[in-house]
């Protein structure tokens, strides 16, 4: 079976007004609030503490796991990125940046082109 796929000038997507729509945010908030969650708090701090040991002995860990003196500062990097990951994850932000990454990939998840 073959189908054939028409656009109409209605459904094609206005591209020069997009920046507009993703400054004003008001179809993504809507759906979206923000919700405190011990667990996501717990997790985060988890996240947050093995981040900062691995800061703390990162050159005894790229000393024993990595190429020594080469990937000292990349540990170090790697873990303040983990640590800044904990830290969102405490305050439960991840899910909500989460949902605005997919909703500017597919469309704000409003079902229009379904």
């Amino acid at each position: 079976m073959i189908f054939f796929c028409h656009l109409s000038v209605d459904t094609v997507p206005d591209f020069t007004h997009s920046s507009v729509d993703f400054i004003n945010m008001q179809e993504y908030t809507e759906d979206m609030e923000y919700e405190f969650s011990f667990g996501w708090a717990f997790m985060g701090l988890i996240v947050m503490v093995v981040a900062t040991i691995v800061l703390r002995f990162h050159q005894q860990i790229a000393d024993a796991m990595g190429a020594g003196v080469v990937d000292y500062e990349r540990y170090k990097l790697y873990s303040l990125v983990a640590i800044i990951v904990g830290f969102l994850t405490t305050l439960n932000l991840v899910p909500f940046l989460l949902f605005l990454v997919a909703s500017s990939l597919f469309g704000g998840g409003t079902g229009e082109g379904l």
